[in-house]
C-alpha cells in the first residue's frame, strides 16, 4: 500500500496466531522493501536519571532473587 512505500513507515503484520508485532520500513530499493522489527530505541544510547525514593532491608527471599530485580548493596540493605 502507498502508505508503506516511504522508509520509517510503522507497519503492524499478524502472524498465524493472531498475534501482531511492528515493523518499520528500514530501506527501499531494486524493488524490495526491507524491514526492522527492532525496537526503535534497538542500537541507540538511552540515558536514564532515576530518583532513589526509598532504601529498606530486604524481605525474606529477596536476597536469592536474581538477575537486576534486586542488587545486594554493602551493609544490610538491597536496592529493588
Amino acid at each position: 500500500p502507498p502508505q508503506f512505500r516511504h522508509v520509517g513507515a510503522e507497519v503492524q503484520m499478524q502472524n498465524e496466531a493472531g498475534e501482531t508485532k511492528t515493523f518499520f520500513i528500514a530501506k527501499i530499493e531494486d524493488g524490495k522493501v526491507s524491514i526492522d522489527g527492532n525496537h526503535p530505541l534497538a542500537g541507540k544510547t538511552l540515558t536514564v536519571q532515576v530518583k532513589i525514593l526509598e532504601v529498606r532491608d530486604a524481605q525474606p527471599g529477596e536476597d536469592r532473587t536474581s538477575g537486576i530485580h534486586s542488587v545486594q548493596a554493602p551493609g544490610s540493605t538491597s536496592i529493588n
